[in-house]
């Protein structure tokens, strides 16, 4: 990567509940303050802010690109990138079911293309918009986020629900030359004691990437119901 306070990009992905409460951006800020090791990239979903409402400021991380969402819905996407790393943001103009933001980290010779993801449920999520979204040509890709799907290749252990568009998820991701690198870790923790906890919150990189690839989860939900 183009700078030198960065050897390997490290990117976080949190889908936040909402980010209207001030206090929820002070607590993301004293995790990242006491975690031994820098996040270069923080890719955060349902972030609940409207064009109304600006985005919490990281200390030590650039000014964040954000998509809103509609006053009084879900949704919404922020990415933070830190400072002393130069990117860009990657324009989006297809409008599908799902919310996707995008930036490439700008480096010598090898970019990396990184999507911030959320579908506010199953059906949401279609190879349609995969396919018009997810440029075919980046080679360097990692694309991390919420997509309220459930397979028993990501699973935790002793949870076989599997959904239709999570199949079309790993077709699609077959024939793009990707990987999901969940390894069974909880990702999101459920409210309710009749239903199971769940890894619906996906990390997928490009094949080439696959053996650089490390997955790991914080267990600090930082005030929401993911990890």
């Amino acid at each position: 990567i183009n700078s030198n306070k960065c050897k390997r990009l490290s990117v976080m992905s949190w889908n936040a509940r909402g980010m209207n409460n001030r206090n929820k951006g002070q607590e993301l800020q004293n995790t990242l303050n006491n975690m031994v090791e820098v996040v270069d990239v923080i890719c955060i979903q349902e972030t609940k802010l409207s064009k109304e409402k600006h985005p919490f400021n990281l200390k030590g991380y650039q000014k964040p690109l954000t998509k809103a969402c509609k006053k009084g819905s879900a949704g919404g996407l922020a990415i933070y990138v830190r400072q002393g790393i130069n990117y860009v943001e990657n324009k989006i103009t297809y409008q599908g079911h799902a919310e996707i933001l995008s930036c490439q980290i700008l480096g010598k010779g090898n970019d990396i293309h990184i999507y911030n993801y959320y579908t506010k449920n199953t059906a949401s999520n279609s190879r349609q918009d995969w396919e018009q979204t997810f440029n075919k040509n980046d080679k360097n890709i990692i694309i991390t986020g919420d997509f309220n799907l459930k397979h028993v290749i990501w699973n935790p252990e002793g949870d076989f629900r599997t959904d239709t568009e999570a199949t079309n998820l790993i077709e699609f991701m077959e024939d793009r030359h990707l990987s999901c690198i969940n390894d069974g870790q909880i990702t999101r923790i459920s409210e309710s004691h009749t239903h199971q906890d769940s890894a619906i919150d996906l990390s997928i990189v490009s094949n080439n990437l696959l053996d650089k690839a490390e997955f790991m989860i914080i267990d600090n939900s930082i005030g929401s119901d993911h990890l």
